[in-house]
């Protein structure tokens, strides 16, 4: 399949180069070359599950038409719902005008020696005078809940109930990689409904790419090479398009992916393992479990031998595999990708997850 899609990238490339062209004063008939540009376009993302030659999901163009109906559309959408919202206003401005009247009634009947105020009438209701306390403690309840999941400053936080894909193992690679990972602590907290990490400034960063970005970034005393980050980038985001799709999908269009652009070369960018590297092979559901690796290899294409070459490199790595470790050992399970080769311990000096058994882990 790979010749496929190798054979239609090399006509896209020729009908972009016609179109240029044809811009610049050649001869020929642009409309026809920008119609066999966009038909090269779509063929190969129909032979790529819907992933187009810029590894992003393929839309098809609009025509200006197309567009000014589209943008009428979305304007009407948003003006539409003003009448209802004015009409609701108005519809509040006066239970607050019959609220503040049978107030003042009430106050005046209390004058004249009558029931108190938010007495019969209240009760009628169910007892409102009570509400707003019950309100209140809910309040500080909920309050209380969001002060105990507090993130400070250098600290990444792993929900230890949390399946090892939904784990930051991608950020702790790059924190071995930068040689940074002691810089952080590392926290097991239940409480925390999606990984995260502390910010110096204060805040937090959440989602595993985002805080591989930031720890990349972090570590860099100078700026990488401009076409490198934007191939980088490119990936990361090529990476991120896959969560959307159903897993059977995104094997069958990363092994494609994988075969045409590892032809040359053993990494995606550049000549080590990098974050692109390892935010594909996130999105293909690794790290995992034995059972699990086998599943995926098993429904890859026969043959994807590049793909599962590379899978097996990136696996091996001990940044991966001691990242893995680290993300597990929060709540003391065991990840076995080969049950033949045992972890070395943590090196000396790294933060322990609450938990943790070092050499417990088991990766290949």
């Amino acid at each position: 399949m790979s010749d496929v899609l190798e054979k239609l990238a090399a006509d896209i490339t020729a009908c972009g180069d016609k179109v240029k062209t044809i811009k610049s004063g050649g001869e020929g008939d642009i409309g026809a070359a920008v119609a066999a540009l966009l038909a090269s376009k779509k063929a190969y993302a129909e032979a790529n599950n819907g992933i187009g030659v810029d590894g992003k999901p393929f839309e098809e163009p609009m025509t200006k038409a197309q567009k000014r109906a589209k943008a009428k559309a979305e304007k009407g959408e948003v003006a539409g719902p003003a009448k209802p919202q004015q009409e609701a206003d108005g519809k509040n401005a006066a239970k607050k005008a019959a609220k503040k009247a049978a107030k003042k009634a009430s106050a005046d009947a209390h004058k004249a020696g009558g029931a108190p105020p938010g007495g019969a009438g209240a009760g009628a209701k169910g007892g409102g005078g009570k509400k707003p306390a019950a309100a209140a403690a809910n309040n500080k309840k909920k309050a209380a809940t969001r002060m105990t999941t507090k993130i400070q400053p250098m600290q990444l936080v792993i929900n230890p109930n949390a399946p090892l894909k939904e784990r930051p193992v991608v950020a702790l690679t790059m924190g071995l990689l930068t040689n940074t990972i002691l810089d952080y602590s590392i926290v097991s907290d239940h409480m925390s409904r999606h990984a995260a990490l502390g910010l110096p400034s204060g805040g937090a960063v959440i989602g595993d790419f985002a805080m591989a970005r930031y720890i990349a970034a972090a570590s860099s005393s100078d700026a990488s090479a401009p076409e490198e980050e934007a191939l980088l980038n490119s990936w990361i985001d090529y990476a991120q398009s896959l969560m959307q799709l159903p897993d059977a999908q995104v094997l069958t269009a990363v092994a494609m992916t994988l075969e045409h652009a590892l032809s040359k070369s053993t990494y995606l960018v550049g000549t080590s393992l990098s974050m692109a590297d390892l935010c594909v092979f996130s999105a293909l559901g690794f790290p995992a479990a034995h059972d699990t690796k086998t599943a995926i290899l098993a429904a890859l294409p026969s043959t994807a031998t590049t793909a599962k070459r590379w899978i097996s490199m990136v696996a091996s790595s001990p940044a991966v595999m001691e990242a893995t470790q680290l993300a597990m050992g929060v709540s003391n399970e065991e990840a076995i990708f080969d049950a033949t080769t045992p972890l070395a311990p943590l090196a000396s000096g790294m933060n322990l997850l609450q938990g943790a058994v070092a050499g417990r882990v088991v990766t290949r």
